[in-house]
């Protein structure tokens, strides 16, 4: 995926909604480029969420300003911009960190893989330090699932994984 203000999260996504389905839901805002819903490398199951890369930034903004919140199959839709930097956040809820009854996290919310979330890096570091410092605080496990789901994205797609690395 090219022009990262093109890209939105699209997140509270029912699992038993098709990838045509949510393409046809995406495109009456405009045309899309990509899209790509993430499953469970284990169980092949659905993780509720993708990315939808548009056309244009201007068709982006209109996804995030008209789709979020909008009911889909009996959820409302998650959407903003897939770079936190941009306006409009990402579309994820940072406060995303569910307690149980004891004040300790849940598993699902230890599962979720927040890169970036309320990280404002000092601008006198350069990208590959702000990078270094991002990976240092990852798990060992979330480190796995990012290595794994781009693995699959230089399978699938070389050119885009070349891109994301230029970038």
């Amino acid at each position: 995926m090219a022009d990262r203000s093109r890209v939105v999260f699209i997140g509270n996504i029912p699992y038993d909604a098709t990838e045509q389905q949510l393409r046809d839901f995406l495109g009456t805002v405009g045309s899309i480029a990509n899209l790509r819903l993430m499953y469970d490398r284990d169980s092949g199951k659905p993780k509720g969420f993708g990315f939808c890369e548009f056309k244009d930034a201007q068709t982006a903004q209109s996804a995030i300003r008209n789709l979020s919140g909008t009911d889909f199959h009996g959820r409302p839709l998650k959407v903003g911009y897939a770079d936190e930097d941009k306006p409009g956040g990402s579309g994820k809820d940072t406060k995303d960190n569910k307690e149980n009854k004891d004040g300790k996290e849940s598993k699902e919310s230890k599962s979720k893989i927040s890169i970036g979330a309320n990280l404002q890096p000092p601008l006198a570091l350069n990208s590959v330090e702000i990078l270094s410092k991002i990976v240092s605080s990852l798990s060992k496990e979330d480190l796995l699932e990012i290595l794994s789901e781009f693995k699959k994205l230089v399978m699938q797609n070389p050119e885009a994984a070349k891109a994301l690395l230029v970038e």
